[in-house]
């Protein structure tokens, strides 16, 4: 059983915006008007998660890439600066709902990659979002990664609650991360 994160990273607190409490986010989504709704939240320290302070948070302002937002009882430039890289996180029963098809990223990590032709070929340790469509990066024991475009014809099935992805690898790419075909 492959257990879903109760909390969902939507981004990261990057520096204080003026001198009010108020603070830019740099976003885990692609889409900004997505996490402008937040209300309730919490504040995550990257280096020790059971180190948290709930928060409601309020929009006040946005750019094409971050949103400027504040967080009641937090009302100075200092008070923020003590939340610098923490993450923000929102209940996964609050999220925004997804189409079909649509998956968040930490829910594909350390899914378990079944292939049509090869079987068990790895983990996914990683999704790339900076291409025309997401690349997952597959981990292999003692071999390179794969890389797979997460398009249709090359996933057939992703079944979260089993923590699997059924591929059907296109033809040689399987071989090419195989070093002895170098």
């Amino acid at each position: 059983m492959h257990e879903l994160e109760p909390y969902l990273k939507v981004g990261k607190i990057r520096t204080a915006h003026g001198i009010h409490g108020a603070f830019k986010i740099e976003l885990f989504s692609d889409d900004v008007a997505r996490l402008a709704y937040l209300q309730n939240a919490r504040l995550v320290n990257p280096h020790n998660p059971q180190d948290f302070i709930e928060v409601k948070l309020s929009l006040q302002g946005r750019k094409p890439e971050t949103l400027i937002l504040s967080a009641l009882g937090i009302e100075t430039k200092e008070a923020i600066m003590a939340y610098q890289n923490w993450y923000v996180e929102v209940e996964r029963a609050n999220a925004k709902l997804l189409a079909p098809g649509e998956y968040f990223v930490c829910d594909l990590i350390n899914c378990c990659v079944v292939d049509k032709t090869h079987g068990e070929i790895g983990i996914v340790k990683d999704v790339l979002q900076n291409t025309s469509q997401d690349v997952l990066v597959i981990s292999q024991k003692g071999q390179p990664d794969i890389l797979l475009p997460k398009v249709d014809e090359f996933i057939l099935q992703i079944d979260l609650a089993a923590g699997k992805i059924y591929t059907n690898l296109p033809h040689g790419l399987f071989e090419l991360y195989r070093p002895e075909n170098s």
